[in-house]
């Protein structure tokens, strides 16, 4: 058996194409989904101060990779739109709200002024007040700027459209805050529902290599290691078993460029191939360890693949789970492809240990099936 024999043996099976497709199809149903709404939640908005309701909008626009808002033209219809899941929650600003975001710089003491209209109390209803609160401060600050001009030095003679010109004369235009990776690489900020796409991918790499592992306890039982030194039989087994990786691979790397998270060739190229061997290694330490068994090769799989879910960096760092955590392949993968300085040294060092694990099972499963 070759290498052309093996990918023609591999496209043979409807099931492996299957798997192949699983990817890029996930990949297209949320491309579109982004097309449209790409927040977490949905927020209807609606301001009887129209003018007030204009400048909240346009800072509330800024964070439309993390939010979703509708603007109703009514504080019913904002309320309807909460009931009849259209959105999330619901905020309503009063007639009066300029006065109290005045009476705020004054006093630093406010009656509740926006009400919030949500089916359940989440963590992402806390986040979008912080976010509200985050789109309300300019207005604030330009009301303590001029109670500062009118109270505190006494330069009553300035209109409101005054105050409000010199105000705006000194905002700084740009970001103070500047998304890097560790290697100091710009990054772009993605859509949330993008965000964990690299980590998902990830997942679906680590299945391919479980799924390989089937396709040698097949070969194992069906006799196309026969006659071959045991000892032997799990490198070769391994080198067939690329085939089947380099074609997942391929899927892999078209998935990432697609989904808008690609960081350049040399990086994806260096830590896909690194993540293969590691992968690949792993999933055959655990067959090795597993004696054969389907059974219980299904079972640690299933349990593994859990892990790496809950641990690894895909939705969201757990902290505090180090030890367990550098043991998951994926999770050196997601830390590697943004730090060259991990990919480097903690990673290949991670891959040498599991390479010298499968070289030792792999010679104690050959001399006890001598």
């Amino acid at each position: 058996m070759n290498f052309l024999l093996m990918q023609k043996r591999l496209f043979s099976k409807p099931s492996f194409l299957i798997v192949l497709l699983l990817l890029p199809l996930l990949i297209g149903a949320i491309r579109l989904g982004t097309m449209g709404n790409n927040g977490v939640i949905t927020i209807a908005v609606y301001s009887e101060d129209k003018e007030l309701g204009k400048t909240l909008e346009q800072s509330l626009n800024s964070y439309d990779k993390v939010l979703n808002y509708l603007y109703p033209e009514s504080k019913e219809e904002a309320v309807d739109a909460v009931s009849s899941y259209r959105a999330d929650m619901a905020w309503t600003l009063p007639k009066d709200m300029g006065e109290r975001l005045r009476e705020y710089a004054e006093t630093g003491l406010v009656e509740p002024a926006v009400e919030v209209y949500v089916r359940e109390d989440t963590v992402s209803a806390h986040f979008a007040m912080e976010i509200l609160e985050g789109a309300l401060y300019p207005q604030i600050a330009y009301e303590v700027f001029a109670d500062m001009v009118r109270g505190e030095l006494g330069l009553t003679g300035y209109s409101d459209d005054e105050l409000q010109t010199y105000y705006e004369a000194a905002v700084i235009d740009g970001n103070l805050f500047r998304m890097v990776t560790p290697d100091d690489q710009d990054q772009e900020l993605t859509s949330i529902l993008l965000s964990p796409m690299r980590g998902i991918c990830g997942l679906w790499l680590m299945i391919c290599f479980f799924a390989a592992q089937f396709i040698t306890m097949k070969d194992e039982k069906s006799g196309v290691y026969a006659g071959k030194d045991k000892r032997k039989t799990m490198s070769l087994a391994f080198f067939w078993q690329l085939a089947y990786a380099l074609d997942a691979f391929t899927v892999f790397l078209a998935s990432i460029a697609v989904s808008g998270l690609w960081t350049g060739w040399i990086r994806e190229l260096g830590c896909g191939l690194l993540f293969i061997v590691s992968g690949l290694l792993f999933a055959n330490v655990i067959r090795i360890l597993c004696g054969g068994s389907e059974a219980a090769f299904c079972g640690i799989m299933v349990l593994a693949l859990l892990t790496m879910v809950i641990l690894c960096p895909i939705f969201i760092g757990i902290p505090g789970m180090r030890a367990v955590q550098s043991v998951l392949p994926l999770y050196h993968y997601l830390q590697g492809i943004y730090s060259m300085r991990y990919a480097l040294h903690a990673w290949p060092a991670y891959t040498a240990v599991l390479g010298l694990a499968f070289a030792g099972l792999s010679v104690i499963y050959g001399n006890s099936k001598q």
